[in-house]
């Protein structure tokens, strides 16, 4: 029976948003996506501290936005551009998930097919070097052996090139083979093949990592048996497969976690495929934690609302369900202004309006810090979080500009006033 993975993937690059304002439906890679709600058609994108939305279907003064050039009514006049930079100032918080992503993977190193490598260069420079010499200076017998040995390395790299589309040609046979047949077959086609040692293992390599992934892509293909073929038939040091293989895993988590949620059956079809692949858990340990802790995030995200006792007075009707201790309210502002070429520059950043305790109840957000902001939940249209920099950007009906709030968890806040807005 094949066993997959692909199936248990949530959205892929497709993203479905159902919130108050409506649905909407999105596209795209991290730091680029096009989508369209409610409100018109937007655009979304940067990374690391640097991003926008714009809404191409109406003018609309929210922060993140690419600006227009001004425009003047005198043609005569000539206008100088007005380009918008962002700066991290850091009042953000850094969230688990943008630290857990930016921790190094230990990627596999596939065998080079350079010909010219070099240690080549240098012998191939070398011996044109004497070829050059003993004309300009007429010593006969050292123009014989410099010819010889130019004659020599051109064969080289010509008898390389040609195993090396040998081998090629076999990976892309083996690889069409599989696909077509959802079967991985083998049997006598490697050793009908010969090679030298160094193009055999560039082959059985890339052989480990490209079958390797598309057995766990193709939904036909028995995942189990393709490996054991592998490991059978393909002789490659363990130690190297093993690192092929945690590499393609943790593609696969980054392919799950593209949407920053990880469903039930997303985690133990993960789990269920690790253990039956028997890689050492020291290779993926940075890819583990992130399931941990998006596996932690998604049981608080579904736990029941229960009313807990928030420190302040309610009013009537109104029940607390979460309280975050650390949260800031920000706000957009121009840090400095210069001009170069006849360009203007305006270099952004955030501020701290205000920060404290953030309290979550069925009708109103609060932050409690020196003074009380409060935002009605039944005004909340739009929740966009990004881990990337532990925003969160509220759209409400009654404000023109976005509210930005800074938390440790934004998915956990995003997700729960979802959850409450989608409850009314």
């Amino acid at each position: 029976m094949a066993f997959y993975i692909r199936k248990a993937f949530k959205t892929g690059p497709i993203r479905l948003n159902l919130s108050k304002g409506g649905v909407g439906l999105s596209g795209g890679i991290t730091g680029a996506r096009v989508g369209i709600n409610s409100r018109g058609t937007y655009v979304h994108g940067g990374r690391h501290g640097v991003y926008y939305r714009k809404y191409m279907t109406q003018e609309r003064n929210i922060n993140f936005s690419t600006r227009k050039n001004v425009k003047y009514s005198d043609p005569s006049h000539h206008p100088t551009k007005t380009n918008f930079l962002f700066r991290d100032t850091g009042v953000t918080y850094c969230s688990k998930s943008a630290k857990l992503r930016n921790l190094s993977r230990k990627e596999p190193a596939l065998p080079s097919s350079k010909l010219l490598t070099l240690p080549n260069k240098f012998i191939i420079g070398f011996t044109l070097f004497l070829l050059f010499f003993s004309l300009i200076n007429f010593k006969t017998w050292l123009a014989i052996v410099a010819s010889i040995m130019v004659l020599l390395c051109l064969g080289w790299i010509g008898l390389n090139y040609f195993w090396l589309k040998r081998a090629d040609n076999a990976l892309k046979e083996i690889t069409k083979r599989t696909n077509d047949n959802n079967e991985l077959k083998l049997k006598g086609f490697l050793i009908d093949i010969y090679l030298p040692n160094r193009w055999r293992i560039w082959l059985n390599s890339h052989l480990h990592l490209i079958i390797g992934e598309l057995a766990i892509r193709h939904e036909e293909l028995d995942t189990l048996s393709t490996f054991q073929i592998l490991d059978e038939e393909v002789p490659l040091d363990i130690e190297i497969a093993e690192i092929y293989r945690a590499s393609i895993l943790g593609n696969l988590i980054d392919e799950m976690l593209e949407d920053h949620h990880l469903s039930e059956e997303e985690e133990l079809e993960f789990r269920h495929l690790l253990d039956q692949l028997k890689i050492p858990k020291s290779l993926i340990i940075n890819e583990l934690e992130r399931l941990d802790y998006y596996s932690q995030i998604r049981k608080i995200i579904e736990r029941p609302f229960e009313k807990i006792d928030p420190g302040i007075p309610l009013v009537r009707g109104e029940d607390a369900y979460d309280v975050i201790p650390q949260a800031r309210l920000l706000n957009e502002q121009i840090i400095r202004r210069f001009q170069h070429n006849n360009i203007q520059y305006r270099e952004l950043g955030f501020k701290i309006e205000s920060e404290g305790k953030l309290i979550i109840t069925n009708r109103r957000l609060l932050l409690i810090g020196s003074g009380t902001s409060q935002y009605r939940l039944n005004r909340l249209i739009d929740i966009t979080a990004d881990p990337d920099t532990a925003i969160v950007e509220l759209i409400f009906s009654n404000r023109k500009s976005p509210v930005l709030i800074t938390v440790k968890e934004p998915l956990f806040l995003a997700a729960r006033l979802e959850k409450i807005i989608n409850k009314k």
